[in-house]
């Protein structure tokens, strides 16, 4: 599978994510249909995007539990959902433009109001960044 087609999610796939990132435990497909707030998935529509998000490898199995009846597979995300926003920002920003990063930055503070907030979030997140780096060597 190439790079490209990680980040193309179709909505229903976007929904599912979603609902795995906001989870704190493994879900059946039966439970992410109940938690769907807007209603738009299905049984049926959400066992075949669970299959592609796991051709995609967005999820993985964790486990496979008995659910009444029959077994049931729960499913967990496969990375984080900043993790996401960021394998999808490089690869636009690899594909659409020759700017460098900071160029990129620039550009995202100008369309801000809080513009200040957002240059001591950035600093913050660079102390710890640094941080980090110092003390894994």
């Amino acid at each position: 599978m190439k790079n490209t087609d990680f980040t193309k999610l179709t909505t229903k796939e976007a929904s599912i994510m979603r609902i795995l990132w906001e989870s704190d435990k493994p879900l059946a497909v039966s439970e992410i249909c109940e938690m769907d707030s807007d209603g738009s998935l299905n049984i049926n529509s959400a066992q075949m995007a669970v299959k592609k998000l796991l051709e995609k490898k967005m999820v993985k199995v964790h486990s496979i539990i008995q659910m009444g009846k029959v077994f049931g597979r729960l499913y967990v995300p496969t990375m984080s959902a900043e993790s996401y926003a960021i394998r999808m920002f490089k690869d636009f920003f690899e594909r659409y433009t020759n700017r460098s990063v900071d160029k990129v930055i620039f550009t995202l503070l100008e369309q801000e109001e809080n513009r200040d907030d957002i240059i001591d979030d950035l600093e913050r997140a660079l102390m710890k960044y640094k941080e980090k780096k110092e003390t894994l060597g």
